[in-house]
């Protein structure tokens, strides 16, 4: 029966994919302008050209280390402020305020804030990492408090009553029990983590960036190579999110 249900999953999972592309036939033949709805063929040459480029593909590992360096930034800064909740619990109630305002105010408003206060040399490359470390920070940080919030009474009760520093109880007994819900916390962020750096690199303009190219794409009216370039940030995902799902589902069988 579960054989069956894969096959069915699997086939609607085609079929919806095959009405994606007589979609984009359907269009680009009904259309007079090639260049707005290019056909079928152009996005697969351009598909095909960023698949074999060698610059294409440093880009887009450029943009996935660049998540993966703001992810490492959010996972420090919600340990250390972890540690501090774990000795006071005001430590939230202080930066509550500071993390509505990271999680409510729009993206679009900050990431222009930030492109015209950090300006130079230095501040312009550490834009888009600013943008994305302020989206992905609260929700990692989230799941740190909620890894200490939801700790077992009966630990939290045993730890009371038994002797040693604050310090050495939390690194020997609540860090590694946080580990797998921190682990699940910072995977599912990822995804968004790589979307937003996108964002930000196509606002900021951040050289050697996915961003760049969505841009160049849209300012040449290339939308050929822009509909390729989407293609590529979705088969990503779509790896990325598979890859996740079956790190989760080991960590959860732990």
């Amino acid at each position: 029966m579960k054989a069956f249900s894969s096959i069915s999953n699997r086939l609607a999972t085609l079929f919806s994919i095959g009405l994606i592309f007589l979609l984009i036939f359907i269009v680009s033949n009904s259309k007079n302008d090639l260049q707005i709805y290019p056909s079928i063929e152009t996005i697969a040459i351009n598909l095909w050209d960023n698949l074999t480029s060698l610059n294409t593909i440093k880009i887009f590992v450029l943009t996935i280390l660049r998540v993966f360096l703001v992810i490492l930034a959010s996972l420090f800064t919600s340990f250390i402020i972890s540690l501090l909740y774990y000795y006071n619990k005001l430590t939230i109630d202080f930066l509550k305020p500071f993390l509505v305002i990271m999680k409510a105010a729009p993206l679009a408003a900050i990431s222009v804030y930030i492109f015209i206060v950090v300006r130079g040399e230095v501040g312009k490359p550490l834009q888009p990492y600013l943008i994305t470390y302020l989206v992905t920070l609260p929700i990692i940080l989230e799941g740190f408090i909620g890894a200490i919030d939801n700790m077992a009474e009966g630990i939290v009760d045993e730890l009371r009553i038994t002797s040693g520093p604050r310090f050495y109880k939390f690194f020997k007994i609540y860090f590694p029990l946080m580990i797998p819900n921190v682990i699940i916390t910072i995977l599912q962020t990822i995804g968004l983590g790589f979307k937003v750096m996108i964002m930000a690199e196509y606002l900021c303009y951040s050289k050697n960036s996915v961003g760049v190219l969505i841009y160049n794409a849209f300012s040449n009216l290339n939308m050929a190579q822009l509909i390729a370039i989407v293609i590529e940030i979705v088969f990503i995902v779509i790896i990325g999110e598979f890859i996740i799902k079956n790190i989760k589902n080991k960590i959860l069988k732990l």
